[in-house]
């Protein structure tokens, strides 16, 4: 936070400095800024460096530490990291069930790999009833944003589902999807149906 807090104007134009030509601009800068002066934002950054850091050098207890907050508060990458480390039991024991939780909160903000963690864990009954359906669902958002385990993951399921489980799990998916729509817009439910606002 002191390396970072003395100098954060000059640290983030370092940063975008780094990034490809025109892909940053001004306005994002300038957000950017404005996010990290907040003090709980630039306390959650150096949390999240800390636990990478904690994690690359085998520190799997401190990371744990350093996640469960950041978890804790929403942030799906630490959701996912911390999924990771109770499926490995690294730093915590080994539980199937904190896992699934983690990977779920990552998973509900479209983390892939956590989706698609979270669909082997449905496929295998691991911390959770086996449900091929949820499965396919699962590993099929992965899929659909450029997973490539997620791939190779639906392709194997699907072998082992029979096609009205399959038809099933694609209705479900857009079930999920309007309802999603349909959450996330003021106005969407009315236009869904036709009339206007």
């Amino acid at each position: 936070e002191t390396l970072i807090g003395n100098s954060l104007e000059v640290f983030l134009r370092r940063s975008f400095d780094r990034a490809p030509r025109g892909t940053i601009t001004d306005e994002a800068y300038a957000e950017y800024l404005r996010c990290f002066r907040n003090p709980a934002t630039l306390h959650a950054a150096c949390e999240d460096y800390r636990a990478d850091k904690a994690y690359t050098h085998g520190d799997y207890k401190k990371a744990v530490e350093e996640l469960k907050d950041l978890a804790e508060h929403g942030e799906a990458r630490a959701q996912y990291d911390l999924a990771l480390l109770y499926d490995n039991g690294q730093g915590v024991p080994q539980n199937d069930k904190e896992a699934f939780y983690w990977y779920r909160k990552a998973a509900e903000q479209e983390d892939d790999r956590a989706q698609h963690n979270l669909g082997l864990m449905y496929a295998n009954g691991q911390g959770v009833e086996q449900n091929y359906m949820e499965a396919y669902y699962w590993i099929n958002l992965a899929a659909a944003q450029g997973n490539k385990h997620a791939l190779d993951a639906r392709d194997y399921l699907s072998d082992k589902m029979t096609a009205e489980q399959i038809v099933a799990a694609k209705k479900l998916a857009h079930e999920r999807e309007e309802r999603k729509k349909a959450q996330t817009c003021t106005f969407c439910e009315l236009f869904h149906r036709g009339s206007p606002p």
